[in-house]
């Protein structure tokens, strides 16, 4: 499978990156950016550890794939 190219902001910075459509947004920031202040936790998303804010809103960035992120702001 291919990569795809995403566009995005992270605490304020910029991002361009091409990742594997079945990665989820957890590990494009802990493992890709090395930002690694969003936790793994039970990784399934249940617990809230990986919980980052998707344009103000809460959502847990362990569940689904980080493509719908594109060109989003993101506060971990």
């Amino acid at each position: 499978m291919k990569k795809k190219l995403i566009k995005f902001k992270v605490n304020g910075d910029e991002y361009e990156i091409a990742v594997y459509p079945w990665k989820t947004l957890n590990e494009v920031l802990r493992k890709d950016l090395n930002l690694t202040g969003t936790k793994l936790g039970c990784g399934t998303g249940d617990c809230g550890a990986c919980t980052v804010l998707l344009n103000v809103r809460s959502t847990k960035s362990f569940k689904g794939s980080p493509q719908p992120i594109f060109g989003q702001l993101i506060n971990s």
